[in-house]
């Protein structure tokens, strides 16, 4: 029996276990099962994939041709502003109820 033969298979047999143990014990931790996932490419999210296939339908709004600072369209959300803008532009409501209506209509 060659002995270098012999060597080598008993470490490779106690490289394998080795793994085994190792896979064992990160299944157990978290962080590391989480780790390993990533690592072999599970749950990979893809979302410049996404957006293929969808259409974003937008309301346009005219600024109104007035000098009130508080005319415009707020940049954060805050009900009482939203409110104060929107209460003056009905058509601009209506048209974004219509489109939220046929969107979901075809479903």
């Amino acid at each position: 029996v060659d002995s270098s033969r012999l060597i080598s298979s008993s470490s490779i047999s106690d490289i394998s276990s080795k793994m085994k143990e190792f896979r064992a014990n990160a299944n157990l931790d978290e962080r590391s099962s989480l780790m390993l996932d990533a690592l072999r490419g599970k749950n990979i999210n893809d979302d410049d994939k996404q957006g293929l296939g969808i259409n974003m339908k937008l309301v346009e709004v005219r600024e109104r041709d007035s000098n009130d600072a508080s005319d415009v369209l707020p940049t954060t959300y805050d009900t009482a502003l939203l409110d104060n803008y929107f209460s003056k532009r009905p058509l601009a409501q209506l048209t974004r109820v219509w489109q939220v209506l046929s969107a979901s209509g075809g479903y």
